[in-house]
């Protein structure tokens, strides 16, 4: 037989029944489990929405008071669940409304005199704070703000049309998860300060700059 009549065969893969059957179910396995990492995957998504909509006040600490916001249902809807604990002193819980004077978030002295304040009992309250805007502009309109407690008004206080220069403002935004507060420091539960009003339009204040607007927050005593 000359070389060229040489033939040369590549060497076959071969596999037993049993191994054949062990290659398979390995391939089985392996597809069941990333299809279960998937919809894991999925599911927490899907659990995290959930929970963002019910917005679930927990309560770790009885002892600091406890925040969160409802998921709004109403334009500029403005509701929060509040666990208020019991006073470690004689001096109660205060509930504190401010609308002028607002400074922005964080700088040292920046609860200004409260123009309201309501005593807050311990347990689970329902806070809710309602802007009331005048229909038209004009000296003689409006602004009346509230805030109910347990869906009882509590706060009631007026302000003239230009109080609220802009139609827009600057916030902290909403209380999406459960915040507990450090014992014997304000708790600060909506922060809302109003625009300057320009000739082209409008404009937030520094936050270094006093602001009409509404600020709500509890007056915790001393531990």
């Amino acid at each position: 037989m000359t070389a060229s009549q040489r033939v040369t065969t590549k060497p076959r893969l071969r596999f037993s029944l049993g191994q054949l059957f062990v290659l398979i179910t390995a391939l089985a396995i392996g597809l069941a489990v990333y299809r279960t990492r998937e919809e894991l995957t999925r599911a927490r998504v899907s659990v995290a929405s959930m929970r963002a909509l019910a917005r679930e006040l927990k309560v770790d600490d009885p002892s600091r008071v406890t925040a969160i916001n409802r998921f709004p249902t109403l334009p500029d809807e403005m509701i929060l669940d509040v666990h208020v604990p019991r006073a470690k002193s004689d001096t109660p819980n205060r509930l504190c409304l401010a609308l002028e004077g607002i400074l922005g978030h964080g700088f040292d002295g920046n609860f200004p005199e409260p123009v309201d304040t309501f005593v807050l009992e311990p347990g689970q309250r329902k806070i809710e704070i309602r802007h009331l805007r005048p229909s038209s502009s004009g000296p003689d309109q409006e602004h009346t703000v509230l805030v109910l407690v347990d869906d009882k008004t509590v706060m009631r206080a007026t302000r003239p049309g230009d109080w609220m220069p802009a139609s827009s403002w600057t916030g902290t935004g909403s209380i999406t998860e459960s915040r507990s507060f450090s014992p014997g420091k304000p708790a600060e539960l909506h922060r809302r300060r109003f625009n300057e009003k320009l000739k082209s339009g409008s404009r937030s204040r520094s936050s270094e700059v006093p602001a009409n607007g509404i600020l709500l927050w509890i007056d915790r005593p001393p531990s």
